[in-house]
């Protein structure tokens, strides 16, 4: 019963904690988006869009089997999460700048 307290308290917490960033973020005019937590975003290549099926977590690099580009599971993640968050609010598509970073609208830096 322990185990469950903890998982709820943690729930509760995090909940709360996207109520005050929503509430903030409207103060401010920004936009809090959240994607389906079950999106595969450290699977899926960014770069071509294959999916690793036999992705496993404990590999934290991988090498796309279509293009042969060498992925960090985190970068990668984050790069497919910022794309699908921004494809879903309608807004223009995620490219890298001229300093290579990933932004909505690489003109704005």
């Amino acid at each position: 019963m322990q185990k469950l307290w903890g998982r709820k308290i943690f729930d509760l917490a995090f909940a709360e904690f996207i109520l005050i960033l929503k509430h903030v973020a409207k103060k401010k005019g920004k936009i809090v988006h959240q994607i389906n937590r079950f999106f595969h975003s450290s699977k899926l290549c960014s770069h071509c869009n294959y999916r690793n099926k036999t992705l496993s977590l404990k590999e934290r690099v991988w090498i796309c089997p279509s293009c042969n580009k060498e992925h960090n599971r985190d970068v990668n993640a984050s790069i497919n999460n910022l794309r699908k968050g921004g494809s879903s609010l309608g807004l223009d598509i995620v490219r890298p700048d001229s300093s290579g970073k990933y932004c909505l609208n690489p003109e704005s830096n």
